[in-house]
């Protein structure tokens, strides 16, 4: 079982992740608002593939409708959240 300090990997699926522009005002059921900024955004014929380089370390990917990356105005450094329901992590641990 998990233990306080012990190494512990978590896994998202990308298609679970919600991308978000931070915004105070913002009410959401989830939890889980990891900050970051854009650092690459791949357009596909349907959906975009964004890589959010978080402000913590690492580097979390999303997958949302192309519609919706366009709506946002999202590119290269524009600050986003990753926003993710705690029922949507996997954790592993490192031993």
């Amino acid at each position: 079982g998990l233990k306080p300090g012990m190494g512990v990997l978590a896994l998202i699926k990308a298609s679970l992740v919600v991308g978000a522009l931070p915004d105070p005002n913002m009410r959401l059921s989830a939890c889980n608002l990891l900050a970051g900024r854009v650092g690459r955004l791949t357009p596909g014929a349907v959906n975009a593939d964004v890589a959010i380089d978080l402000d913590g370390g690492g580097t979390m990917t999303a997958i949302i409708t192309l519609a919706s990356a366009r709506s946002l105005h999202l590119g290269k450094g524009v600050e986003v959240l990753a926003v993710v329901n705690a029922s949507m992590i996997i954790l592993g641990t490192m031993d």
